[in-house]
């Protein structure tokens, strides 16, 4: 018996091993079957992927980081559902009690202005040029409080702006409609509630507006009944463009906030600062005017000999009414800020250029707090793509740092810089490229236009293929591809029969390139030990158009072959809706044989998606050049020329080629057996 004895210098736990390999004749000669032969070499692959010491990258890496002191405490991780009832608890305090000197304050205010629109037709503030009713300045409150007749009192301290909205009259003859399409009439000032406080730093302030009603009473044209505020999405959407963007506030169901808080809560949030230490600043910078506005008032007392003059506190509901914010009121206003803005964000990113792409992987870091499942993260990794500007173009959470769930996310980038006339990406930077050439070259076709790679393996004689040695079938109707898969099944009975043989073949595929549901499929090679057959399956969209014969060759009993061969597999079975063949594909003990694993099995390569010329170069010792997997014309165009013909049968017969190599040589990476020993 032959034995290869290798230590891996990889990692100390993995060098305490001794390995073997046994020669490919002896292996078959000591078993009963290729059926044994294949179980084992499949128990082989299992072991190295197990036993993989660079299979994790993510082991590791520095989980620390600022996000982790400016997020979330362990004692408060994000909860959308509590977020939401925390803040709409938090807004429903905010509202003044009726016996409160802000309820007071409010319904003086509102008979005011409802006399001055009366009176002058608009508020007085809108006459001197200002949408803000203000209180007095502090100065002016202590000099009225000091002659006031009924004592020193500091209510009017506790006075908040108002910020006086009122539609049509800030645009000349505009006519409001209903939805129902007929003009609304208005109703006066809001009244229930007066005003909507919103939360602004230093101060909140008061929303006051007008409603309008669609009036069902109108002789000539009686309307639906419904009524509109004037603060309502509806009305605002009426107005021309630079009004609507003097509206000072963001409006939800739960809460108000001011426009420049939510610039400062995005801006400190992208700059790793987080809901936590934003709500204290916000807060503090409250207690701050509280505490002068306190300040003002005692040192006035004092001054002017006063004497137990007090002051609210801070969080007297009946006086100041001071609220601060919280980190779930905060938290709960940007997921809807975000939510509403999302659509005009992803569409200023899908209109960035991208001649210049860099993507990676950045994990533990942002995903130990984002997407938790009962306190554990979801996702793996957070995959980020930047432009030559460092402008980013996309962002997506993965499960795994697996490329596939970037596919889609890639497709879209190459669809958008198409659709708005942005030249396509030219170069792409990322952590491994040797080993992601091949999947961004498959998304994005123009990175290979006007590219040669040049490799150590280039200067090798080419990949000779003939098909007077090796034959090509070619099929493209159901009727002819039929019989020749017929042809392939007959081959396969002979060879197993009732000895339980497998039969094998090698399998590559052409596509639209597309995965999941949206995959097309439009050709299918096979290769055997003596034909090529090339089968347009353009035709084949529906399980009831696949043709017996076919789906018999991708049963269990045949062995497919290939390069990720199982991503093959699965595609056919999306493109073609074969659920039994994605069963199969899936199962623990598929029948498939990935030659980028058996190459690293067999000691060629580390790495078991390395692309078809590198496998060529190392084990045939010859240049083999992959086909575009999107050219110029189209897979699906029948009958092929002769050159594309002979293109496609050489690249399953290097799949053929390379697997006929690799099995006499010897396995490595596997633990010493005793019997090996004795």
């Amino acid at each position: 018996m032959h034995l290869a004895i290798l230590l891996l210098p990889f990692t100390q736990q993995v060098c305490e091993h001794v390995f073997i390999s046994i020669t490919f004749n002896e292996y078959i000669s000591s078993s009963n079957s290729q059926r044994e032969f294949f179980q084992s070499i499949n128990q082989e692959f299992n072991f190295l992927d197990l036993n993989d010491p660079n299979d994790d990258v993510t082991e590791n890496t520095n989980e620390e980081g600022l996000f982790d002191k400016a997020g979330p405490a362990e004692d408060d991780p994000p909860n959308s559902e509590a977020d939401v009832t925390a803040a709409a608890e938090e807004t429903e305090a905010l509202k003044p009690p009726s016996t409160s000197i802000l309820h007071a304050y409010l319904l003086n205010a509102w008979s005011r202005i409802s006399d001055e629109i009366s009176a002058h037709g608009q508020p007085k503030c809108y006459s001197r040029g200002d949408l803000w009713d203000r209180p007095k300045h502090p100065i002016f409150v202590l000099k009225d409080a000091i002659v006031n007749p009924r004592g020193f009192k500091p209510d009017a301290l506790y006075h908040l702006d108002i910020f006086v909205w009122l539609p049509h009259l800030l645009v000349a003859k505009t006519e409001l409609k209903c939805e129902c399409g007929l003009n609304l009439n208005r109703h006066g000032l809001s009244q229930d509630p007066i005003a909507r406080r919103v939360r602004r730093r230093p101060t909140d302030y008061l929303l006051m507006t007008s409603r309008y009603l669609c009036n069902p009473v109108r002789h000539n044209t009686p309307g639906c009944g419904r009524t509109y505020q004037g603060t309502g999405i509806h009305i605002i959407a009426q107005l021309p463009r630079h009004v609507q963007l003097a509206f000072p506030a963001y409006l939800t169901t739960r809460s108000a906030v001011d426009k420049q808080t939510m610039v400062e809560v995005v801006s400190l949030f992208t700059s790793r600062v987080g809901p936590g230490p934003y709500a204290e600043l916000f807060s503090e910078t409250q207690y701050h005017v509280h505490a002068e506005r306190e300040l003002m008032w005692l040192a006035a007392a004092e001054h002017n000999g006063f004497n137990n003059v007090d002051f609210s506190s801070f969080d007297d509901p009946l006086k100041y009414g001071g609220v601060g914010l919280s980190v779930k009121y905060i938290r709960a206003i940007f997921v809807d800020w975000f939510s509403a803005h999302r659509i005009s964000m992803d569409r200023a990113m899908a209109s960035l250029p991208g001649t210049k792409l860099s993507g990676d992987h950045t994990f533990w870091v942002v995903v130990n707090h984002t997407g938790r499942l009962k306190g554990e993260p979801v996702h793996t990794a957070l995959y980020s793509v930047i432009n030559e500007r460092e402008e980013v173009q996309v962002t997506t959470l993965c499960l795994t740092k697996s490329m596939y769930f970037v596919e889609g996310m890639l497709m879209g980038i190459e669809k958008g810089l198409r659709e708005h006339g942005h030249k396509p990406t030219q170069v792409v930077y990322c952590d491994q490229p040797q080993v992601e050439r091949s999947f961004h070259e498959k998304i994005m076709p123009s990175l290979r236009q006007g590219v040669q790679h040049l490799t150590i393996y280039s200067s090798l004689p080419a990949l000779h293929f003939s098909a007077e040695e090796v034959p090509v079938e070619f099929a493209g109707d159901s009727h002819t591809i039929q019989s020749l898969c017929s042809e392939i099944l007959s081959a396969a009975m002979e060879v197993s029969g009732p000895s339980g043989h497998y039969y094998l073949v090698a399998v590559s595929i052409k596509s639209n390139g597309l995965s999941g549901p949206a995959a097309k499929l439009d050709i299918i090679q096979f290769r055997t030990s003596d034909k090529a057959y090339i089968l347009y399956v353009t035709a084949f969209r529906r399980p009831t158009d696949v043709v017996s014969c076919f789906q018999s060759i991708l049963t269990s009993r045949i062995i497919k072959i290939g390069h990720e061969i199982k991503q093959m597999l699965l595609l056919i079975s999306y493109a073609l809706g074969l659920p039994e063949l994605e069963k199969v594909t899936n199962s623990a003990n598929a029948p498939v044989l990935d030659i980028g694993k058996h190459a690293r099995l067999k000691g060629i390569t580390e790495d078991i998606h390395v692309s078809l010329h590198t496998l060529a170069g190392i084990i045939l010792r010859r240049s083999y050049t992959e086909l575009d997997p999107k050219p110029e014309l189209a897979w699906s165009i029948c009958p092929p020329s002769s050159q594309r013909l002979k293109d496609l049968a050489r690249e399953v017969d290097c799949i053929w080629s390379l697997y006929c190599s690799l099995v006499p040589r010897n396995s490595v990476g596997l633990p010493l057996s005793d019997e090996a020993t004795a």
